[in-house]
């Protein structure tokens, strides 16, 4: 039986052991340092939120339907803009999104059509949701960035690549970006024989 001051890594391994000791303030080291890190807040996946409830900051899943969509050419720079409006039947969401430069997200984004023709959705890559949330970096992209990264949804040799070519006026430093793009590749990352 493992006591609560034996180190990790006897217990997860090598690897495991690494990652979690750059968890929490001074580290995650001993059985207890783990069994006592609990998580800064809880998320509940899938629930669906009203539109005409929802509040700036707000961690959200919506189920909407396209009520109109466009794409034009930004007005004072290169690059154009997709611009949609969503409703739940009980309120309207509008969303952008922008690209810029000649592999604009448009050519890399996937384009859904339902069978009866009626309505298209096009939908940014994965990378290139990923190079928005490089750029915002709050914590929530944060958490996002590591969850794709880890699960494959959004590939990270893929999305460094796109980071040598143009970004939006206002993104970080490149080199701010590639320290980032490390940052939620590898800090904290599961175990690898985890199942």
């Amino acid at each position: 039986m493992a006591k609560l001051t034996e180190g990790l890594r006897s217990v997860v391994g090598d690897k495991a052991a690494k990652r979690l000791a750059t968890l929490g303030p001074a580290g995650l080291r001993t059985l207890g340092d783990l069994l006592t890190y609990y998580p800064r807040r809880y998320e509940t996946r899938g629930e669906l939120t009203n539109l005409a409830a929802l509040r700036d900051g707000e961690d959200v899943t919506v189920q909407a339907e396209i009520v109109k969509s466009s794409v034009r050419p930004m007005r004072n720079r290169r690059g154009s803009m997709l611009e949609a409006v969503v409703t739940d039947g009980q309120g309207n969401l509008s969303l952008t999104f922008f690209g810029k430069g000649s592999l604009d997200w448009r050519q890399r984004a996937t384009e859904y059509t339902i069978p009866d023709g009626l309505a298209t959705a096009v939908c940014p890559s994965a990378e290139d949701i990923a190079i928005a949330k490089l750029c915002a970096w709050r914590e929530k992209d944060q958490v996002w960035l590591r969850e794709a990264f880890w699960s494959g949804v959004a590939k990270a040799p893929h999305t460094a690549t796109l980071l040598h070519g143009e970004l939006p006026d206002a993104a970080p430093a490149r080199d701010e970006l590639m320290r980032r793009m490390s940052v939620a590749s590898h800090v904290g990352a599961p175990p690898e024989d985890a199942s």
